[in-house]
């Protein structure tokens, strides 16, 4: 089986994952990330994505985390472009789902399966929000947050 996975910080939550995978034999491992300070591993390929965007500074602050996160999946996706131009075809891609880098992936591998990684969905209320009355926040910072979701 083809995997890829992608991560903006090669290995993230997949280093148990993708060592024993690729070590196994019975699986191609690719990998790619934006993390440029890494030696190509042994046993699997790595490689490196750019963000196709990031937002000016002074960006709307409720589209900014979703204006990034475009620019990573275009990133990404120009990556994967090059992998399938360069025979690799995954039969599984997995990923980190709120950074972006998985939005346009059905759009070169559309039979492809896709497992996203949900590490955390912002909530209007509850988890970031409200649990200390000291630190109330802004008032529209549950707005805020919860645009973030936008990209998942």
């Amino acid at each position: 089986m083809n995997i890829l996975f992608i991560h903006q910080n090669y290995p993230g939550q997949f280093r148990e994952y993708v060592p024993k995978l690729a070590a196994s034999g019975q699986h191609k491992v690719a990998f790619l990330t934006r993390r440029r300070d890494l030696p190509q591993a042994a046993d699997h390929f790595v490689g490196i994505y750019e963000s196709a965007h990031r937002p000016k500074p002074d960006a709307w602050i409720y589209s900014r985390w979703f204006e990034t996160a475009v620019g990573n999946g275009a990133g990404a996706a120009a990556a994967c472009k090059l992998l399938n131009e360069n025979g690799f075809v995954p039969d599984l891609v997995s990923g980190h789902a709120n950074w972006g880098e998985l939005l346009f992936v059905k759009d070169i591998w559309p039979d492809t399966a896709v497992i996203g990684l949900f590490e955390y969905y912002f909530l209007s209320k509850g988890g970031l929000v409200g649990f200390d009355p000291e630190f109330s926040g802004a008032r529209d910072t549950p707005q805020l947050l919860f645009v973030n979701n936008a990209s998942i």
